[in-house]
């Protein structure tokens, strides 16, 4: 029992650290695709290995971990605005830097901001 005192620690740190790298680095979405279904497939051989192995190894821990890395690397890879194929600012560098708007919704004023919803064209 030990052994599992620190594991949420240790899963939210590569977690975290898949999430940070998908802001510095970019790569195709095949290979992340790809990588991701690699990985997963990985890991259930090692959880089937490990489960029919009388001493353990780490070949399991590293495949769980470098799991958990890369789906919090794809959660925020598809989150981020120029990934994401519809977001307003592929229509700008489309259409150039002017976008025109229409006032939907005015919010409830606060004393730092005021707040509306947009319908872009």
């Amino acid at each position: 029992m030990k052994e599992f005192r620190y594991l949420f620690i240790r899963l939210s740190l590569y977690l975290i650290a898949g999430i940070l790298t998908a802001f510095w680095f970019s790569v195709d979405r095949k290979f992340l695709f790809f990588s991701l279904v690699f990985s997963l497939i990985f890991y259930l051989l090692a959880f089937f290995r490990a489960k029919r192995k009388v001493f353990r190894d780490s070949i399991l821990g590293v495949f769980s971990f470098l799991l958990i890395f890369l789906l919090g690397y794809t959660c925020t890879y598809f989150r981020l605005p120029e990934n994401e194929p519809f977001h307003y600012n592929h229509l700008a560098e489309n259409q150039g830097s002017l976008l025109q708007a229409e006032v939907v919704e005015e919010l409830k004023p606060t004393n730092f901001a005021h707040r509306f919803i947009l319908k872009t064209e």
